[in-house]
């Protein structure tokens, strides 16, 4: 929802170390792996922020292109601001070691093992500027989820896909997820992940609702999001945007004041967060 900024001395996107987020107790990597004992997320680089309406969804500050401005208003279903969504999101990461075999094992996945995975909804996933993979797995539930987990092939599958990481693989499970706009739109362009920890994640979820449309209306590239949650007080957000010249532009604007109370409670909710931007997305729908 809320959009500032990190960055470095030199204007680059950076973060700030929070804690580590974990995955809930005892499930496995349902999109690209079996289940296994949960693992603790590597922190994250350090740098400052600040809080002007600056970033691409909360994050990089870096003006580069020009504003498209090919998404409206008008595209986006009437009264779908904001909804809970029935549906359950895992975060999956890891440093790639083999980049083409990744993806010739994703593609795999993707032809071979998806038409079997039922209750599977979708993937958004990416590689980082510093060569991480950043997945998110949407499923109907934790039980669809689990039951592709358990499916031999997928196992069989994994053990393959696993080789081509250069270190273990994290993941963050979230059964609470919130769909504001357009959701996870296959149309974006450019999408921004961010994940952290939260006091308060219903009253983010607040914020969500009495700001999603006028964000729209002042960031037409900003064409949806996600609001994912664990059962902890972590979580992560995604915002998909029409292209990354577009939000690069478009985030030098100022925040208008009507709304500007609603970020600046959003940011100190928000706390530390670590940002990773997926220049190329891949958008994939069952």
């Amino acid at each position: 929802m809320g959009i500032r900024r990190v960055a470095d001395a030199r204007g680059r996107s950076a973060v700030r170390v929070h804690p580590a987020l974990r995955s809930a107790e005892g499930s496995g990597h349902y999109f690209p792996v079996e289940i296994t004992p949960h693992r603790t997320l590597a922190p994250h680089p350090t740098g400052a922020h600040d809080y002007p309406w600056s970033g691409c969804g909360h994050g990089p500050s870096v003006a580069d292109g020009t504003c498209d401005g090919s998404a409206t208003a008008d595209d986006l279903t009437a009264g779908a601001v904001r909804k809970e969504a029935t549906m359950f999101i895992q975060l999956i990461q890891g440093k790639v070691g083999d980049a083409d075999g990744l993806q010739k094992c994703l593609d795999r996945w993707d032809t071979d093992l998806k038409p079997g995975a039922t209750g599977y909804l979708g993937t958004t996933y990416g590689t980082t500027d510093d060569g991480t993979l950043v997945a998110l797995a949407r499923f109907e539930s934790a039980e669809a989820a689990r039951r592709n987990s358990d499916r031999p092939e997928q196992g069989e599958w994994w053990a393959e896909t696993e080789k081509c990481f250069a270190g273990p693989v994290t993941f963050m499970d979230c059964p609470n997820v919130t769909e504001w706009l357009g959701g996870g739109s296959d149309d974006a362009g450019f999408v921004q992940i961010m994940e952290g920890h939260t006091t308060n994640i219903g009253r983010m979820r607040e914020l969500l609702d009495q700001s999603a449309d006028r964000v729209h209306e002042a960031r037409p590239e900003i064409i949806g999001g996600l609001l994912c949650a664990d059962d902890g007080d972590s979580y992560i957000e995604a915002v998909y945007f029409t292209s990354e010249a577009a939000a690069r532009e478009a985030e030098k604007m100022e925040i208008p004041d009507d709304i500007r109370s609603l970020f600046e409670e959003e940011m100190q909710l928000m706390g530390d967060v670590a940002y990773y931007d997926l220049h190329q997305p891949h958008l994939v729908s069952a």
